[in-house]
């Protein structure tokens, strides 16, 4: 059974996450890891990430110079999905870290699912401050704090459930959305046996600690408030409207003085 990661990472915002994320998904018993490098020009963080890349025995599967938009990472990743033909696609975004149940290669296995759901945990520093990640520490001691910070200020307190739900694994032939928050047309089975986004419950914290199959949400670090500046100003470019969750976490941030205010936060 042949199961194929395949991520996206920016390095001119994300690249202190590489080492982190391939160590992370190793240890869960990944081997074939495909994974896109994309920055605006050919410059030191994209040759330090192919370093990275090849210290631990990966070969980046891609190097994409120019402007980041969703949909050229939505095609570039399907292009792989096509050129690769796994059995199974694990889908992570570089920020993205499982956690399973039980093992991953073990799940995959199984004949009674083609999907598998999880839902989102963002991980905050122990003072809610955007802390730059140390490379040699423990990224989950780095980001003690399990919260539902997205649910009120990223998506939005009354955006669609699908935004706190996300694929983590499943068979190439399903029709995966560009974010890779549902599926499109018929055929899927998921693990749980039901949907998840379709839990009127989905985003409260409670029903994000008994969910088994999580994704760690390494996102708040750095320099992200950079990165949401620019992906508002690509998104309007482009005519995206998604440039408004972007916004709306910019705000939350000029209003806190820069941190997460980690009394108010939702823990799980």
């Amino acid at each position: 059974m042949k199961a194929t990661l395949i991520t996206f990472c920016g390095v001119e915002y994300d690249l202190p996450l590489l080492v982190h994320f391939i160590k992370h998904y190793r240890r869960l018993g990944i081997i074939d890891i495909a994974i896109i490098l994309q920055s605006s020009i050919d410059g030191p963080h994209l040759s330090e990430a192919i370093a990275i890349c090849y210290d631990h025995g990966i070969e980046p599967y891609e190097l994409w110079i120019g402007e980041y938009t969703s949909q050229e990472m939505y095609e570039r990743r399907m292009g792989a999905i096509q050129d690769l033909n796994p059995d199974w696609v694990i889908h992570a975004d570089i920020d993205e870290f499982h956690e399973y149940p039980s093992s991953i290669m073990r799940l995959i296995t199984s004949k009674k699912y083609n999907a598998i759901q999880g839902v989102f945990v963002d991980r905050v520093s122990s003072d809610g401050s955007i802390i730059h990640i140390d490379s040699e520490k423990d990224i989950q001691e780095q980001f003690p704090i399990k919260c539902n910070f997205m649910k009120k200020w990223y998506y939005g307190q009354y955006s669609p459930p699908t935004g706190t739900v996300k694929m983590m694994a499943y068979r190439p032939h399903l029709n995966v959305s560009r974010g890779g928050h549902a599926v499109d047309g018929g055929g899927v089975i998921y693990s749980m046996g039901y949907d998840l986004s379709a839990c009127l419950d989905i985003k409260t914290s409670e029903r994000k600690r008994s969910t088994p199959y999580k994704i760690h949400h390494f996102k708040w670090h750095g320099n992200i408030l950079d990165k949401l500046k620019n992906r508002i100003k690509v998104y309007k470019k482009h005519g995206y409207a998604w440039w408004e969750t972007s916004q709306n976490t910019i705000n939350y941030f000029e209003r806190n003085d820069g941190v997460i205010n980690t009394d108010e936060l939702e823990k799980i």
